[in-house]
């Protein structure tokens, strides 16, 4: 065995027992009661909010949005999904929130789809449909794999209300 996979080995085994103790402090520390089945689990990470790609932000909102029904008691309520997403903005998409989180850290927009869409006036792409019209009439397989081409054209279409005969 090699010093480095020795190490590693070493390593794994003193993750393993620090999240041992962790775990069983945290069992300790619980309260007794019923609970429900995915208590004490957080979201995961939030994604990054696409700064300068405006092409990204149906992207960053679908994901949001996936990631709150996956643990639908991590967040029981509108103001419970807003925290969620305003963990994942910064800059001036924080900025564009900030008049709207009032003194007791409540944010004051009906919901999440109330502040998604004042994110989607001042950071979504007013001509997505316009800009995918024109790269599905320019769109050519040229030099690369059909999967590749195919899996560009369909990205482009996903932003179309064209009909099947039409694409």
């Amino acid at each position: 065995m090699t010093r480095d996979t020795q190490r590693s080995g070493e390593e794994v085994g003193a993750f393993g027992t620090l999240f041992v103790n962790e775990l069983s402090l945290a069992d300790r520390a619980a309260p007794t009661s019923q609970q429900p089945e995915d208590r004490g689990q957080k979201f995961p990470n939030s994604p990054d909010f696409p700064r300068s790609d405006r092409t990204q932000f149906r992207g960053w909102t679908a994901q949001v949005w996936m990631i709150i029904q996956q643990k639908p008691t991590s967040s029981p309520d509108e103001q419970s999904k807003m925290q969620f997403a305003v963990n994942s903005v910064r800059g001036v998409a924080l900025g564009q929130i900030l008049p709207h989180i009032r003194e007791a850290r409540e944010i004051g927009l009906e919901g999440l789809p109330a502040f998604i869409q004042l994110l989607e006036a001042a950071f979504g792409d007013p001509y997505q449909v316009t800009a995918a019209e024109r790269k599905m009439r320019e769109i050519k397989q040229k030099n690369c794999e059909f999967c590749q081409y195919n899996a560009q054209y369909k990205v482009i279409a996903a932003n179309l209300d064209w009909n099947p005969l039409a694409l």
